[in-house]
């Protein structure tokens, strides 16, 4: 009944938009209002249902010494925007050595985003690093996980999910932990095997030997 009622409102407000004489600067401003709030409605109905769900973007920590115990950790003002479906891991090395929790893309009330986040999980403090690199297209139900270089360096992987169109990927990119730098692994590189299907909802994890194990998922859309 209230999205009935929000769209009888939105049709007379557009049937009223439509002036007959000239308009006093009070005329013009209320229609400016009712203009924005009519793309603000549209906006809420392009993004679907989900959008009445909510969105999280609280972090929960669980203590394994002991009999283990759950507490909510205090987080820095600067924060990422509460979401779903997003990657994370553990990425070793950064500014001290401690390493971080790496976090990227996911699914906000906006929409999908490529956003990059790290979080010190000993002083909740979040930040944003500035990337180099080809930065991955915004995706959700992606899979994230810890590697090593070669050489050592600690890498996080983003492999496949579906992108701002439901589309399932198949790409996969390595984040360098030493030099804050995006790579995008061609699928072509010579292999006895042909690269997975694009997929979205796999697990994905990394293998005592280095390598990276994806394991199932869904090649259809996911609203």
């Amino acid at each position: 009944e209230e999205e009935e009622d929000e769209d009888e409102e939105e049709e007379q407000e557009e049937q009223e938009a439509q002036p007959d004489a000239p308009l006093s600067l009070a005329d013009k401003l209320a229609r400016t209002a009712a203009a924005r709030r009519r793309r603000e409605r549209r906006e809420k109905k392009a993004r679907g249902p989900a959008i009445k769900l909510g969105w999280f973007g609280d972090v929960h920590v669980l203590e394994l010494d002991g009999p283990g115990r759950w507490r909510s950790l205090a987080q820095s003002e600067l924060r990422p925007a509460g979401r779903a479906a997003h990657g994370a891991c553990w990425l070793g090395g950064g500014e001290d050595g401690a390493g971080a929790l790496f976090v990227f893309g996911g699914r906000t009330a906006t929409g999908r985003t490529n956003d990059a986040w790290l979080l010190d999980v000993v002083a909740g403090r979040w930040r944003e690093p500035v990337l180099a690199g080809r930065r991955p297209c915004a995706r959700s139900f992606h899979g994230v996980a810890p590697l090593a270089s070669p050489g050592g360096r600690p890498l996080a992987a983003v492999f496949g999910g579906l992108d701002s169109a439901s589309t399932a990927l198949g790409d996969l990119h390595l984040l360098d932990a030493s030099s804050l730098a995006w790579a995008e692994v061609p699928a072509h590189l010579p292999s006895p095997r042909a690269p997975p299907l694009a997929r979205s909802s796999a697990g994905v994890a990394a293998t005592s030997a280095g390598t990276l194990l994806v394991f199932g998922g869904s090649s259809g859309p996911i609203d």
